[in-house]
């Protein structure tokens, strides 16, 4: 990523209700993500899988963990994602769990190289959304979204390859191009208040508005941004080079009296 000039780092936060600490890594923006899928050579970080039946602890959903705990008699009602991950590693023992309890399991090979090459394909399937739409681009986003189900997981075809195959090319002919739809300054947005929530507020303690006081911090950084006033950080003098305070000469004076 360093090579590619890309900042992404992974890090461990505090687990909410557990003393355990959850993974966590960088967001990356479009153009960020444009930059990976040109430039990023897969085979430095990933390694073929001989075998797809088993996975991580830590790469299940709520709704996968929900079903392996329920196997062992546990009742999910009251427990994070972060508890529900816990728990199940005490339960089996180790972070890595089945897919599948039955023999009948098909034992799939996952190729770097067929990941690369899907892509690679859709990064060409881009360039043709940004450029011009025709009646192939349908087709293609069918094509690209079987051989998706083919060489990853069928868990991983999320909401957007749903919009990308049955939703993009009938949009692209009527306006033409997809900035109108851009969710970037949206999950922008979302990101910005999800951090005020837990830098700059109360988180509704002692009977105050976490809502309230969010929008108010928005309504100063917005203020500030419309009429140029920057932020400037405050000259640091060392307590020998300040001036003494007036109540305390006072008292200096009147310490006989």
């Amino acid at each position: 990523m360093r090579r590619i000039g890309v900042t992404f780092r992974f890090y461990s936060v505090q687990g909410v209700g557990c003393n355990t600490s959850v993974l966590k890594w960088s967001d990356l923006d479009g153009e960020e993500l444009k930059v990976v899928l040109k430039n990023l050579d897969l085979t430095n970080v990933l390694q073929d899988m001989a075998d797809k039946s088993v996975t991580q602890i830590d790469a299940l959903r709520k709704p996968q963990l929900i079903v392996q705990l329920q196997k062992h008699s546990i009742n999910t009602d009251k427990l994070s994602v972060a508890q529900m991950k816990v728990k199940l590693k005490e339960l089996i023992g180790n972070s890595m769990v089945s897919r599948s309890e039955t023999q009948q399991t098909p034992r799939v090979r996952l190729s770097v190289a067929r990941l690369v090459k899907l892509w690679k394909e859709f990064d060409s399937i881009m360039e043709q959304i940004n450029s011009s739409s025709d009646e192939t681009l349908e087709t293609k986003c069918r094509q690209w979204a079987m051989q998706f189900r083919v060489v990853t997981f069928d868990e991983d075809v999320t909401p957007y390859i749903h919009a990308l195959v049955y939703h993009v090319p009938q949009q692209l002919i009527k306006v033409r191009h997809l900035k109108h739809f851009c969710c970037q300054g949206v999950e922008k947005k979302n990101h910005l208040q999800n951090k005020r929530y837990h830098q700059g507020t109360q988180k509704g303690g002692r009977g105050t508005l976490w809502t309230k006081q969010v929008m108010q911090y928005e309504n100063r950084d917005m203020y500030a941004r419309l009429n140029d006033y920057d932020r400037t950080k405050r000259h640091w003098l060392s307590h020998s080079n300040q001036e003494e305070p007036v109540y305390r000469q006072i008292f200096d004076e009147n310490e006989d009296l």
